[in-house]
C-alpha cells in the first residue's frame, strides 16, 4: 500500500475534539473531508498527521494551538448587544448569524 505524501490528494473522516472532549467539528454524517496534503487546504497539524498513513488507517493526533487556529485573540472578538438581534430572530447554539457592528471587522459570527 502507498503511503500518504505530501502533494496527494486524501479523503478522510475526521472527529474534532477539545481536550476537555467536547466535540467541535466532525465528517460524521457527511461525506469524508478531501484535500491536497501541504497545500494549506486545513490546519498544518492535521496536514502533517495524514503523512505516512494507508488507506484504512485510524490516527489519534494532539495538535498544538500553533499547529490549529493559533492562540486566542481578544482583539478578534467583537461584541454585539443582544438588544441589536430583531426581535423576530431566535438564535440557537451552532447558528451561522450574518450581521453588522459599528467599527467591526467581520459581519459573520458563529452563535
Amino acid at each position: 500500500m502507498q503511503q500518504v505524501k505530501t502533494g496527494d490528494t486524501v479523503r478522510v473522516h475526521y472527529h474534532g475534539r477539545l481536550q476537555n472532549g467536547q466535540t467541535f467539528d466532525s465528517s460524521e454524517g457527511r461525506d469524508p473531508l478531501e484535500f491536497k496534503v501541504g497545500s494549506g487546504m486545513v490546519i498544518k497539524g492535521f496536514d502533517n498527521g495524514v503523512l505516512d498513513m494507508t488507506p484504512g488507517d485510524k490516527r489519534t493526533l494532539n495538535i498544538a494551538v500553533e499547529e490549529a487556529y493559533g492562540a486566542k485573540s481578544p482583539e478578534l472578538i467583537m461584541e454585539f448587544p443582544k438588544a441589536n438581534i430583531p426581535a423576530d430572530l431566535n438564535p440557537q447554539v451552532g447558528m451561522d448569524l450574518q450581521m453588522s457592528n459599528p467599527g467591526a471587522r467581520f459581519s459573520r459570527l458563529k452563535w
